[in-house]
């Protein structure tokens, strides 16, 4: 991977071991392992969720009478970042992808169905979509979703 990661674990301070808080051994490993991310970057990953910053992701790819309209932002074999936007009714039919899926529904409101099972998202609500397993999209109004699918 020749890209910057930015990211963030998140450890219960009531997670133990036996008596041991892996809260605890987790920041220390940390602290003393890893000496973070760049501010650049963390600065780029704080502007990502932002006001602004959702407000010009969404502006990359524009509403269309009865269709849906994709926009490729990064793709590789490992990775692959995809804006869409949907016109109400619109779908996409059921089908699988052969890595995991995470979809973040960035404006309006849709249906996602996952091996048979229907999943209500709004904006800025997230759903995972595992590998091999069967799902499709359905807009139950004008909706943009972010979609990244790690292979």
């Amino acid at each position: 991977f020749t890209g910057v990661r930015l990211g963030f674990t998140v450890v219960p301070k009531e997670l133990k071991c036996g008596e041991v808080s892996l809260n605890a051994m987790w920041a220390r490993r940390h602290g003393t392992k890893f000496n973070g991310a760049p501010y650049i970057v963390q600065r780029a990953g704080e502007a990502v969720y932002s006001e602004e910053g959702k407000a010009q992701l969404k502006e990359q790819v524009a509403y269309q009478e009865g269709q849906v309209v994709s926009k490729t932002l990064a793709q590789n074999d490992a990775i692959s970042v995809t804006l869409f936007s949907f016109d109400k009714n619109e779908e996409i039919s059921t089908h699988s992808a052969s890595g995991d899926a995470f979809v973040t529904c960035l404006d309006g409101a849709c249906v996602i169905t996952v091996d048979g099972i229907p999943y209500e998202l709004h904006r800025e609500e997230s759903i995972v979509m595992p590998a091999g397993h069967p799902h499709s999209v359905f807009a139950k109004e004008r909706f943009k979703m972010l979609l990244v699918v790690v292979k």
